[in-house]
């Protein structure tokens, strides 16, 4: 839908052009089946859960109300119980525990350039005890480990991708900016060129350099469009690309954007071209070469991936245990019970009733609340139903998000008026999504039944998996006590929904957009541009705003331009948002130094595990 009055100018079009679609794993890191030929190590293609990518989130802990304006609680367990020695699972801790917050302010908006420096690597713990094994229990299997199918989703292929790759960058939950990894700086004076300074010394297992033209050969296949990339559209930001020497790549962009590491921290795995070349993509999809702290032992999916310590790793002494095992368990429950009877340490989850299961046992939880999150996306393409403001309103008035939480996900999340959770430096309680009134939704409803035969009628499409199939009964449920509304709800195939979602093939979908930093999570999925819209809204108000807040170096000013982007976006209602996603993960009382990135994911070569003393 044009917004009227307002004509783009060339320069905002040529900026939009940038920003193309991330949704195929901006809206959701549902994983699709495929890839792999070591025979080894795979077996036949796999669907993983949906759960989704972000860049970074505000950490939080079990004390915290719902609601709360903390952002950064990290909650540990003091506890008697220990293992006789580091094995691969720990047992469940039966004496009382303690509660120990760490609080730190909202993430912050920084002026300028985006610059990320140099820092200093972590120390080793002094009573660090190394060895043991962590079994670590996830929704789901990664695709393979090829860059070019990664998402960079905790809840996908990031677990496995950052044991392998490591990051260059990633976004810091406790304050929101991205730091340094692999990289050693990412920085510009203008926004538009900027220079890559790697660390010394990395080396992938396969003994080749980790380097500068490493990083340029990667970003280069996910540019390729013939790889059809999971991050394609964040690569293709990039116009050119410069090895300067060993360890400096020169990127300069296609457009300035002040805030360029965001971008970064969405494609920060680097593998070894040469075992790429060796093998070939399909081999090496399933028998990866990474710089990272661990190494793939074994991959058998759907079942369980080995992953065993790196001898060879840049940051050494890290990693501190000798081996990973990650199991993907879809049923929440078995989940649940299997790492309350001891045979796990440690768990992800989005599901408040498997967080419920597990804080009741004794389980330590770090948990991340994220903007965004579960949304409900109407087709506004033209000829669709949905094209009519009318009805996308009516239906958005028809659901009260609060009780859906309440109900639906125990009052474990806060109700969702705002796409940006309410410590973020976005949210404005006078800018908030269409609120739930069910009188005029019914007035709507009678109107559209009037122009389309009698009754309002339309097909809801759904995720099979996690908190969807729950939420998708409960808004078909009150859509459907509505008079002359009839609502079917269609629940597909992972594949099948995120195909037919990224297509256009529906009428309504219930999908999911979960971010910390909007740019570019959130903001390219909804510019006219994109050639992978779900929705096909098109707004020259809300393009105006994303093409501003990527080029201001005003910090108030950003602010203001993606305030005004959320303002054009209840306004013209292509979708709400139902759900403040919430991810956790539960480790066992003695797994020590657990720390996340991003969305959720855990950074493994810092854990270590607790046998004794």
């Amino acid at each position: 839908m044009k917004s009227p009055g307002l004509v783009r100018a060339a320069n905002h079009r040529r900026r939009l052009a940038l920003t193309a679609a991330v949704v195929s794993v901006g809206m959701i890191a549902a994983a699709c089946g495929g890839g792999g030929g070591k025979k080894n190590n795979n077996a036949t293609a796999t669907t993983a859960a949906p759960d989704e990518a972000t860049t970074s989130t505000s950490v939080v802990t079990d004390s915290t109300v719902p609601g709360e304006t903390t952002t950064s609680s990290v909650v540990t367990n003091g506890t008697t119980a220990t293992t006789s020695r580091s094995t691969a699972t720990t047992k469940k801790a039966t004496t009382g525990t303690t509660t120990k917050k760490t609080t730190s302010g909202a993430n912050a908006v920084t002026g300028g350039i985006g610059n990320v420096v140099s820092s200093s690597t972590t120390q080793k713990p002094a009573d660090v005890q190394v060895g043991g094994t962590i079994t670590f229990l996830k929704g789901s299997d990664p695709l393979g480990y090829d860059p070019i199918v990664l998402t960079a989703a905790s809840g996908a292929d990031a677990p496995t991708s950052i044991a392998v790759y490591g990051e260059l960058v990633y976004s810091d939950p406790t304050d929101g900016q991205v730091k340094p990894q692999m990289a050693d700086s990412l920085t510009s004076t203008d926004g538009v060129v900027w220079n890559l300074k790697l660390r010394p010394n990395v080396k992938f297992t396969d003994n080749t350099a980790y380097d500068a033209a490493a990083v340029k050969f990667n970003w280069a296949r996910l540019q390729d469009p013939a790889n059809k990339a999971s991050r394609a559209s964040q690569a293709n930001t990039i116009a050119s690309m410069d090895v300067v020497d060993p360890l400096n790549l020169k990127i300069t962009l296609k457009a300035k954007n002040a805030i360029f590491p965001q971008t970064v921290a969405l494609i920060p795995y680097v593998a070894s071209p040469t075992a790429i070349q060796q093998k070939g993509a399909q081999a090496y999809n399933s028998d990866p070469v990474g710089a990272g702290p661990f190494i793939l032992k074994q991959w058998v999916r759907d079942s369980q991936t080995i992953l065993i310590r790196n001898p060879n790793y840049w940051d050494s002494p890290k990693p501190y245990v000798d081996q990973l095992i990650m199991k993907p368990i879809i049923d929440e429950s078995q989940r649940a019970n299997t790492m309350i009877s001891g045979q796990a340490n440690m768990l992800f989850t989005v599901t408040p009733q498997t967080a419920d299961m597990l804080k009741s046992s004794n389980q330590v939880q770090y948990a991340a609340i994220q903007n965004g999150g579960p949304n409900l996306l109407f087709n506004m393409r033209p000829g669709q139903l949905f094209n009519d403001i009318k009805a996308r309103k009516a239906v958005t008035e028809a659901i009260d998000r609060c009780d859906l939480a309440k109900v639906v996900l125990n009052g474990a999340v806060e109700c969702e008026d705002s796409v940006m959770r309410h410590n973020s430096p976005y949210y404005d309680p006078s800018i908030v999504q269409t609120p739930y009134n069910p009188t005029d939704a019914q007035a709507l409803f009678d109107q559209l039944a009037a122009a389309n035969g009698g009754t309002f009628k339309f097909t809801l499409t759904n995720f099979p998996t996690g908190n969807f199939p729950a939420e998708g009964q409960y808004i078909q449920g009150k859509l459907n006590a509505y008079k002359n509304v009839k609502v079917d709800l269609v629940t597909e195939a992972v594949n099948l929904h995120i195909s037919n979602t990224l297509s256009g093939n529906f009428q309504a979908t219930i999908y999911s957009n979960p971010f910390d930093d909007p740019e570019p999570t959130w903001t390219s999925v909804y510019t006219c541009n994109n050639p992978a819209s779900p929705t096909g809204f098109c707004s020259t108000v809300y393009d105006k705003a994303v093409a501003d807040n990527l080029v201001t170096l005003d910090v108030k000013q950003r602010i203001q331009d993606l305030k005004d982007a959320q303002k054009e976006f209840y306004t013209q209602i292509p979708g709400f948002y139902f759900e403040r996603r919430v991810t956790w993960n539960f480790a066992a009382p003695n797994v020590q130094d657990v720390q996340f990135v991003n969305d959720g994911t855990i950074l493994w070569d810092r854990l270590w595990i607790k046998s004794h003393g």
